[in-house]
């Protein structure tokens, strides 16, 4: 037999992620995100063109690939970042005002509350780290010709490598 979730799980993963919208914090995140998108067009704006590597002359589509990497793993490295920040104080903080307290008198256990509140923080970084990520792929696609589909890999290793930089944040 399979261990299913409890079903209190689901509202309070609602709850987290609202209280997570509800934060300042979300702002600024939304800023960042806008500012990352704008590098990420700037960059791949560019198909003209040469690069000279020792020596050699090739045009920028020749080396479009090095460039996808690099804007893929800075958008990975920005979501691993956001996922830190932002678990690690949304577990702290219904801690401190006292609304944990609230929710554990109920019939809820701590594992489910924890899980539950590092979900309400994984859905904002991964969700603002999926749309720099898809918005670097289409633009690299569009623009130079590359494919699209390498970047859904690389979002689940991001993915995985976030949960466990926002568990390990959130324990500190």
């Amino acid at each position: 037999m399979t261990a299913r979730p409890p079903p209190v799980f689901g509202a309070l993963a609602r709850e987290a992620l609202a209280d997570a919208l509800r934060r300042r914090l979300v702002l600024a995140v939304a800023v960042a995100s806008l500012l990352s998108l704008q590098l990420v067009e700037s960059c791949t704006s560019c198909g003209s063109a040469t690069v000279v590597a020792n020596g050699k002359t090739m045009q920028l589509p020749d080396v479009a690939g090095a460039g996808a990497v690099a804007a893929v793993a800075m958008a990975a490295l920005w979501t691993l970042l956001l996922a830190g920040f932002l678990a690690s104080d949304h577990l702290a903080e219904p801690l401190q005002d006292g609304s944990a307290k609230l929710l554990l008198a109920r019939p809820v256990g701590r594992g489910p509350f924890a899980l539950a509140r590092l979900a309400g923080a994984l859905a904002i970084a991964l969700g603002s780290g999926a749309l720099v990520m898809a918005v670097a792929a289409g633009l690299l696609h569009a623009r130079q010709g590359l494919p699209w589909w390498p970047v859904l890999p690389a979002f689940a290793a991001c993915a995985s490598g976030a949960a466990i930089v926002g568990g390990f944040a959130m324990l500190a």
